[in-house]
């Protein structure tokens, strides 16, 4: 039920996951910029992501052509809790806005482990998450417009990101031991995909 050929596609993939870079998306609002978030999340090689919200998320597969089948998307409430996890972990919290005290996203100092925090669509960062951050980055522009679609923000910001710690000399990957967990997950969704469409028919 499984070929060979989509077993080392899994072994591939996981392979490349990113364990030093992870997103926050704080009170995101609409179901379909969330999901467009995901997908470059999962393009650019991330292992997880974390909803910071009241409401849970809410996949629409059509939008993020089923990133949310091989990325993992914890939900948290609280947001100290998640700050706390994260940097008992050695992340660095760094947020995203178009601000004077922020610095060009190029011209971050690069940390061991990022997670890069996106907030609500309209209202940008809340104040109280601001304050948790270890820095603050912007994406420079050069035209009237001065903001950008928080999938589009998140895609630029993944894809410097994700581009700079492959290019460093750090441990960026997640382990073997992670990698093997994945490809195990993976194979065993497919395995049960097949077999519920093989009932069906």
């Amino acid at each position: 039920m499984l070929t060979p050929a989509r077993l080392e596609r899994f072994k591939e993939v996981a392979a490349r996951r990113l364990g030093c870079l992870t997103v926050i998306f704080e009170n995101i609002g609409d179901p379909h910029n969330i999901n467009a978030c995901l997908r470059s999340a999962e393009a650019f090689g991330l292992a997880r992501v974390f909803v910071l919200s009241d409401e849970p998320y809410r996949p629409v597969e059509g939008v993020s052509m089923y990133a949310n089948r091989w990325i993992e998307v914890s939900h948290r409430s609280e947001r100290e809790p998640l700050i706390d996890e994260l940097r008992n972990v050695g992340f660095s919290i760094v947020g995203t806005m178009a601000s004077d005290n922020a610095v060009p996203l190029h011209a971050l100092e690069l940390p061991p482990k990022t997670a890069l925090v996106m907030g609500n669509e309209a209202l940008g960062l809340s104040a109280e998450l601001i304050d948790c951050c270890d820095s603050l980055v912007t994406i420079p522009m050069a035209g009237f417009t001065q903001s950008l679609n928080i999938s589009a923000a998140t895609a630029i910001c993944l894809e410097q990101l994700a581009r700079a710690y492959r290019q460093c000399n750090h441990d960026v990957l997640i382990s073997g031991k992670e990698q093997d967990a994945l490809v195990t997950q993976w194979c065993n969704r497919e395995v049960q995909a097949k077999m519920r469409k093989a009932d069906d028919n």
